[in-house]
């Protein structure tokens, strides 16, 4: 039996506003890692809205209107779970699932630090100072990584429990949270981090984590201040 508790959310999720940090602007940029609040995506998107945005913001999209950005190849996972978010506001659930992010959250003493990996093969690091880099992931090794951990967060899934309920609050001082996002919806899971090597599984996403974070440090692809 896991350590951790698991939480899901399988419906549309609520618009969730968590602020863990003292500037609302790198709030802004944690909130949106996690794709529950597409008022965040509206805010930064600049009128007319252009595809996919014209899809995503209009009350009037259709299933297929949304399929087709899933589908595109050339969407950044964000805006497809986006789609997939609107999607089940409409009753439609996927016929295939899919891991599109992983993101741990530890909380410390100092603040909250993060890193999260996207499907299409970029990942960001949000440090307790708000400092934010994010990386494209485009050689084999990196990859290697990236794969690793997502075939370990789909072992995780097992363990979760399927309620509908937002967001919390930020991990405490001495927590670690994993959540997964996937075509059913946000998923996570948090316990002490002292616990964390009594659950395997959770021990081993940690680690893959961490492997591919410090990877990511030296080799220093594409860093770049975006958001």
């Amino acid at each position: 039996m896991a350590i951790f508790d698991f939480f899901a959310t399988k419906k549309g999720p609520e618009n969730v506003d968590v602020k863990p940090f003292k500037d609302d602007a790198v709030n802004r940029i944690y909130n949106r890692l996690f794709c529950d609040n597409i008022q965040l995506y509206k805010l930064q998107a600049k009128k007319p809205y252009c595809y996919p945005n014209d899809i995503l913001f209009s009350e009037s999209s259709s299933i297929l209107d949304l399929q087709r950005i899933i589908e595109d190849k050339s969407s950044c996972t964000r805006l497809k779970i986006l789609a997939h978010n609107e999607l089940r506001l409409k009753g439609c659930c996927p016929l295939v699932n899919e891991v599109h992010a992983i993101i741990i959250e530890l909380g410390q003493e100092s603040g909250l630090s993060l890193f999260a990996v996207f499907s299409d093969g970029t990942a960001r690091c949000l440090n307790k100072s708000g400092r934010f880099v994010v990386w494209e992931i485009t050689d084999q090794n990196g990859m290697k990584l990236k794969q690793e951990l997502f075939l370990k967060s789909e072992l995780i899934l097992k363990q979760f429990n399927q309620l509908n309920m937002p967001r919390n609050l930020a991990p405490v001082n001495g927590n670690m949270r994993i959540t997964v996002l996937d075509s059913f919806g946000l998923h996570f899971g948090e316990e002490k981090l002292d616990e964390i090597s009594q659950d395997q599984i959770s021990w081993q996403i940690l680690d893959s984590a961490t492997h591919l974070r410090n990877y990511l440090k030296e080799i220093s692809l594409g860093v770049s201040q975006l958001h």
